[in-house]
């Protein structure tokens, strides 16, 4: 994922000042104070910056408290590291390559769709099928590692026997397989993660009026967008 980012930098690099003037721009608010939306996105930012690392959602102590080494402050240094690589690298990654990407390509997409959208344009078809493998490597990395937490947990709570361990996994089967077809706003029951109401619309079939959950989610984001213009003109 950094070899392809650091690719598609080299690749784009006369387009490199504009990426860089755009983040500083959103990163201070500079177009949001003129919309009086400021306290929105620094709100925002916050919690995407907690919540984009293991030690910003809370599991990351778990696996420092089962690490054995001889100081503690190695421990300390590798969960250090462990932000530095999420928030710093990965999300920088991710970042880079939806920026290098003309907006009118990925104007109101989000989640995922703006990610597999930009990186069929970098990388044609390519790029969306390697977007795939890299999104369940790193979901797959994720749950393994949740897994073990939880595993622990239990064999605390009730002893490490088979009853409760294979109590837990098909209880954790059935809540993956759950969680896997619900919105993520439900799952996570966070704004950084989706739009809720691209969620309920994205996922339902049909709606009242005939009209596919697509062409609401449209609409909405239509009017969502001349509300903002007419914000900026005030």
């Amino acid at each position: 994922y950094f070899l392809i980012t650091v690719f598609l930098i080299l690749t784009n690099l006369s387009s490199i000042p504009g990426v860089f003037s755009r983040i500083f721009e959103e990163a201070f608010g500079i177009r949001q104070v003129a919309a009086g939306g400021f306290g929105a996105v620094l709100m925002n930012g916050v919690k995407r910056g907690l919540f984009s690392n293991e030690a910003g959602s809370g599991s990351a102590p778990c696996a420092a408290a089962a690490a054995e080494c001889d100081l503690p402050v190695k421990a300390g240094l590798v969960q250090a590291l462990g932000v530095f690589i999420d928030t710093i690298v990965i999300c920088s990654c991710t970042a880079m390559i939806m920026l290098l990407v003309p907006q009118d390509q990925i104007e109101g997409l989000a989640g995922m769709e703006l990610l597999q959208t930009a990186m069929r344009y970098h990388l044609g078809e390519a790029g969306v099928i390697f977007i795939a493998v890299m999104l369940f490597l790193f979901s797959f990395s994720t749950f393994l590692g949740i897994l073990f937490y939880a595993r622990s947990n239990v064999a605390y709570l009730f002893g490490d026997n088979w009853a409760s361990q294979t109590a837990y996994k098909v209880l954790a089967l059935v809540m993956l397989f759950i969680g896997g077809n619900r919105s993520v706003y439900i799952c996570m029951g966070s704004w950084r993660c989706r739009n809720r109401t691209d969620d309920d619309l994205q996922y339902s079939d049909s709606v009242s009026d005939g009209r596919s959950g697509v062409e609401r989610i449209e609409e909405i984001r239509g009017s969502e967008k001349r509300t903002k213009e007419k914000e900026l003109k005030k």
